[in-house]
């Protein structure tokens, strides 16, 4: 399962180039999946894509922005980096 979500991951970065807002909401996706297998660092690695993609096309304030930054905050949480975590609540 592991090895199909990394490939699907590495393809996201290529083949979505041009779309960023579609790769966002993919690599969100992604990040949830490997934070549900407990694969916090694989989620740690979406969620900071995904913010990063959210970013380039979104208004801070956005909600998908919004929650991308919940999504992260939940992976550092998870793996006790708290400080981090309440910088991107606040």
């Amino acid at each position: 399962m592991r090895e199909l979500l990394d490939r699907g991951a590495a393809e996201l970065e290529q083949n979505l180039r041009q779309d960023p807002l579609t790769r966002a909401r993919l690599e969100a996706q992604m990040a949830d999946i490997y934070f549900s297998l407990g694969l916090y660092d694989r989620a740690e690695d979406q969620a900071e894509k995904a913010l990063g993609d959210f970013a380039l096309v979104l208004e801070n304030d956005h909600v998908e922005v919004l929650r991308a930054r919940h999504r992260l905050a939940l992976v550092y949480g998870e793996t006790q980096r708290l400080a981090q975590a309440e910088e991107l609540i606040r």
